[in-house]
């Protein structure tokens, strides 16, 4: 947001006061600051829950263990790679195999 603050409120503060220094501001510039400020939360928003760690379902951590038997399956040489593409193949349609 700019300037050499303590604190997010103050930055905000201080960005906001740099674009709007009239008791009126102009309307258009007002909603074009409010949609840039709306899209900044949205970025926000999609950070955190990039990074957060979300507990995994039970069909979720399933299909993950049954993706490391068929690859498991692959590399001991019990399955083809035919066989393993079919097989990954299913698992990600979710058709039970």
């Amino acid at each position: 947001m700019g300037g050499s603050t303590t604190n997010a409120c103050e930055s905000f503060h201080r960005y906001f006061g740099d674009h709007f220094t009239r008791h009126s501001p102009n309307i258009f510039l007002l909603i074009l600051f409010l949609e840039g400020l709306n899209a900044e939360q949205e970025r926000t928003r999609l950070k955190i829950r990039s990074h957060s760690n979300p507990i995994k379902r039970k069909d979720q951590r399933q299909k993950e263990d049954k993706r490391r038997e068929i690859i498991g399956m692959l590399r001991g040489g019990k399955i083809t790679m035919e066989e393993f593409v079919k097989q990954m193949g299913f698992l990600m349609l979710h058709v039970a195999l």
